[in-house]
């Protein structure tokens, strides 16, 4: 499997049911909130050995409704819970999870609406 491939599907794991939201991998347009959304995923190689191993940034995404931005912070707290510091082994993959930053800000167009992203790198190490 590639190392996208694996990384995506062990987000989706550990953050399905460790959280207080539903967590998606495409959210139709009409999704209530709150839900979290795997967003972007992006790879570049650790050495020029051509084993495989890379580095991924993965991007969480988060979205409640309200008249604060409390419940958002608290579920990009569980965010971080689930993921920052893992060490998962899947698929012919060693994944190592770590936290790097988070925002939470208010929808442009919806007031009711906050949207946050919680950041992540990846160190995937073929096994």
């Amino acid at each position: 499997m590639d190392a996208l491939d694996v990384a995506e599907a062990v987000l989706f794991q550990r953050l399905d049911g460790s959280v207080s939201a539903p967590v998606f991998q495409h959210v139709a347009e009409d999704t209530p909130a709150p839900f979290v959304m795997i967003g972007e995923l992006s790879d570049q190689p650790l050495d020029t050995k051509g084993d495989g191993d890379c580095l991924i940034g993965a991007q969480v995404s988060a979205v409640t409704e309200g008249e604060q931005r409390k419940p958002l912070i608290a579920l990009l707290g569980e965010i971080r819970a689930a993921l920052d510091g893992a060490t998962v082994s899947h698929g012919g993959w060693e994944l190592h999870i770590r936290w790097l930053s988070r925002t939470a800000s208010r929808h442009p167009e919806r007031a009711e609406v906050y949207v946050g992203l919680a950041t992540f790198e990846i160190t995937a190490l073929a096994e």
